[in-house]
């Protein structure tokens, strides 16, 4: 009889081991469906705000032109809104640009080489989507041999006039 409470308490230790892993079992699978069903829903959502492109790119500035630059999103999303980043070389952390969050980006050309991008950020600020970055080339035509366009022309395509030659 010894013998059998025995079997009964080892056969009672055995299945609550076995439940318990059976348990946490189930929870791994609940978790890794609640990541999987997270990582969809930020695809989709990804996917529903589509492309970033930055559009109004001149082949160069002259130190002191304004930039103008406009982002588009194939769709937008209402719950997200636009930051604009920049940064002086690829080594260089990228930072806001103070007062840029429409999807028109307005500034001074002040330092050549200078990257831009923009991006479409949630309610937290943490990046949704983003472009891929531009470069900003300052040409100021020291070599006159180099310098083969018309700058009235070069302003037109920007929305500017300038009387300058």
């Amino acid at each position: 009889m010894k013998k059998r409470i025995g079997q009964y308490i080892a056969l009672l230790a055995i299945s609550t081991v076995l439940a318990a892993c059976g348990e946490e079992a189930a929870s791994n699978q609940e978790s890794l469906i609640s990541s999987s069903e997270q990582v969809t829903e930020e695809s989709q959502m990804q996917k529903d705000v589509g492309n970033i492109e930055i559009e109004g790119l001149a082949d160069h500035y002259h130190t002191g032109d304004t930039i103008e630059l406009s982002a588009t999103s194939e769709n937008e999303d209402e719950t997200l809104h636009w930051h604009w980043y920049t940064r002086e070389s690829e080594e260089a952390e990228w930072e806001v640009a103070a007062g840029q969050q429409t999807q028109d980006f307005i500034g001074e050309a002040t330092t050549d080489s200078v990257e831009i991008k923009a991006a479409l950020v949630d309610e937290s600020d943490e990046i949704y989507a983003e472009s891929e970055p531009v470069k900003i080339t300052i040409n100021d035509h020291h070599d006159e041999d180099d310098h083969n366009h018309d700058h009235e022309e070069e302003h037109h395509d920007h929305g500017e006039e300038s009387d300058e030659e």
